[in-house]
């Protein structure tokens, strides 16, 4: 007699309390079926049994696709319907135990698929709810600097209004002085001019102290408008990147879920994917505050002009690519710090920091062009990153898929004596990672 094999062992402590249900329910039902088939006294199979089974996996394939799961799992629900179909075909052969177990299994890939579609769908809702917050941040920006520019605007025409006053002033001030001139003989006229002219001048150095007062707030509401303009750029590319991860770490956990050989393994990598996730911002957020704690510290670094760095950061590139490391030496600041962090598996596995003068000894141990491929830069924003990446050493355990280490290099700028040189880098190197594009 054929036995029933299964494809792959289950472990009923990693699942939910649904999963193990329905898992401990299906192993009960194929053990039925088992000693039912071999004669071990608890009757043979019916074909109501059957048809029961086929039934319910068609309703439960029906009912997924009026859910999200036909949006989410389309793969899936394609997987139980062809074992649906495969059902149908072993109850026409005669094979009561086949179609009972095919059943069970279209049933449960229809839940399995129901049940990954509410999670994804959980992880959208999330990242939108992030941007909405963002976007409501931003906007809470936006009002401030219109308000800013409004007041300097008010205070530009205060600026030119008493511009005007004082030019109409030193224009009394003239005439009266003529009027003394003409009328020295008349004392008393004269008295009264002097007294007026007096009056003028103190007039005249009040409305001097107000004119520095005014153009003082004028340049302090600039300023303001420039530092909000700065925190707009900077909480708009935060808000980006940190969605962008977000959306990068669930189609990794995704394309790991794929690899599985085996339908019951499914649930498994979901509750591997929604942690990895989780431990993913965990690290952003822990990352997002390092970086605004250096930036903190390091003052003019977020103040840096691009355009000017530009070409520094092409020639740092181009003396690295060459071998040239004592020019590529030279980019750096007497006290910059290269922080280098190996991550495999989304978690820190080592870190060390070094000065740049031990960045020699790092490119001789196997940091250095030969080794590397280069995939893509940024330098639009701060930090300007690098990308590179070679063969790993790591190997999978599934079958067909290559590994690769993948580098990224961080930068931070700072001027000093006129040139735009490398105050603070980071090295992160992922193990073991699918191909990066």
């Amino acid at each position: 007699m054929k036995r029933y094999q299964p494809h792959n062992k289950i472990d009923l402590s990693r699942c939910n309390p649904k999963e193990q249900i329905v898992l401990f329910g299906i192993m009960v039902l194929s053990l039925s079926i088992f000693l039912g088939a071999c004669g071990g006294g608890l009757g043979k199979i019916r074909i109501e049994d059957v048809d029961t089974s086929i039934t319910d996996a068609q309703t439960a394939i029906q009912a997924a696709y009026f859910t999200s799961a036909a949006k989410y799992e389309p793969t899936t629900l394609n997987h139980a319907q062809s074992l649906l179909n495969d059902a149908k075909k072993a109850k026409e052969e005669k094979d009561g135990f086949k179609a009972l177990r095919l059943a069970q299994e279209a049933k449960f890939e229809s839940e399995l698929a129901v049940n990954r579609a509410q999670q994804r769908e959980s992880v959208d809702e999330e990242i939108k709810t992030l941007q909405l917050e963002k976007q409501t941040e931003m906007n809470a920006i936006k009002n401030n600097m219109q308000v800013t520019e409004r007041e300097s605007t008010k205070m530009k025409l205060d600026v030119q209004r008493l511009e005007s006053r004082l030019e109409q002033l030193e224009s009394d001030k003239r005439d009266l002085a003529m009027q003394l001139s003409e009328k020295q003989r008349a004392d008393g006229k004269a008295k009264q001019s002097e007294s007026r002219v007096a009056e003028l001048e103190q007039q005249l150095t009040k409305i001097q102290s107000e004119l520095h007062s005014a153009l003082l707030k004028q340049r302090q509401a600039e300023k303001r408008t420039q530092e909000f303009s700065d925190q707009l750029s900077k909480d708009l590319a935060a808000a980006l990147a940190e969605a962008e991860e977000s959306k990068k770490k669930v189609q990794a956990a995704q394309t790991k879920s794929s690899t599985r050989s085996q339908a019951y393994t499914g649930k498994v990598d979901e509750l591997q994917r929604k942690k990895a996730l989780e431990v993913a911002r965990a690290e952003a957020r822990k990352r997002a505050a390092e970086l605004q704690a250096k930036i903190f510290q390091s003052g003019a670094e977020s103040m840096i002009d691009l355009d000017e760095v530009r070409p520094v950061v092409m020639s740092w590139q181009n003396t690295w690519k060459s071998k040239q490391f004592d020019e590529h030496l030279s980019f750096y600041t007497t006290d910059a710090i290269v922080e280098k962090i190996f991550i495999k598996d989304s978690q820190e596995k080592q870190k060390n920091q070094f000065n740049a003068q031990q960045l020699r000894t790092e490119f001789s141990r196997g940091f250095n062009s030969d080794k590397w491929e280069f995939i893509e830069y940024n330098i639009t924003q701060v930090p300007i990153t690098y990308r590179f990446t070679r063969p790993s050493k790591v190997t999978s355990n599934k079958r067909n898929i290559k590994l690769y280490d993948l580098w990224l290099r961080e930068l931070w700028f700072r001027k000093e004596d006129a040139s735009w040189k490398i105050s603070y880098e980071t090295w992160k190197i992922y193990e073991g990672v699918p191909k990066f594009r």
